[in-house]
């Protein structure tokens, strides 16, 4: 299943909402029981996602289906600054090890001085976006942005249109990481490129 041609089942705005918020309160205190037990609350968030994902699938016959394609107003692949774009205010820059395995971002890697990003014209990432790693040990992870970003060319930007709410978008992406990682292009590490995630193989 590749990724703009995955098959989304679409609830109504606020039914997303509502499953947004619950899975953000769930994780949230998941991660304040013990944050020395970052394993178990990992295996716990996706077993609570994977269970919302259950229960959502039996509305199957209820709910219209839609390829992610057609939810999509834009899809960017980030770029490498060089050393010289480092700046103490500015576009918060992140990498792969930015994205934790909860869905959110961590700490940025280096800020971009707004007036070198007007010059080199970085990629940017729009708020109210998808990041999706696609490179390496964490491919496939996944987080909510809501801020304007940049970051490295393994991170991919999903930014959806106004039928398909971020924060749902990526809950449902982290419930199908193995979906996907099982169909990436393999070397020695899986690969989500541009590519695979346009290609039409989404619609298996």
């Amino acid at each position: 299943m590749f990724l703009t041609y995955i098959l989304f089942l679409l609830p109504p705005l606020e039914q997303q909402r509502r499953i947004a918020d619950y899975l953000d309160e769930s994780v949230t205190r998941l991660t304040q029981i013990s944050s020395l037990r970052q394993n178990q609350v990992e295996i716990l968030s996706q077993k609570l996602i994977a269970g919302v994902t259950n229960d959502l699938m039996r509305l199957e016959n209820q709910l219209p289906v839609m390829r992610l394609s057609y939810l999509l107003d834009g899809v960017s692949t980030g770029t490498t600054p060089n050393e010289a774009a480092n700046a103490i205010d500015g576009i918060p820059w992140y990498s792969p090890a930015s994205i934790n395995s909860l869905g959110t971002v961590g700490e940025p890697v280096r800020i971009i001085s707004n007036a070198i990003e007007a010059e080199n014209r970085w990629v940017l990432f729009e708020a109210e976006s998808v990041l999706i790693v696609g490179i390496g040990a964490t491919a496939g992870r996944v987080a909510y942005l809501d801020h304007l970003a940049s970051g490295k060319q393994q991170l991919t930007c999903l930014k959806p249109n106004q039928k398909l709410l971020p924060k749902y978008l990526m809950y449902v992406l982290k419930s199908k990481s193995a979906e996907l990682l099982a169909l990436a292009n393999f070397t020695t590490l899986p690969i989500l490129n541009n590519d695979f995630l346009k290609s039409e193989g989404m619609s298996r």
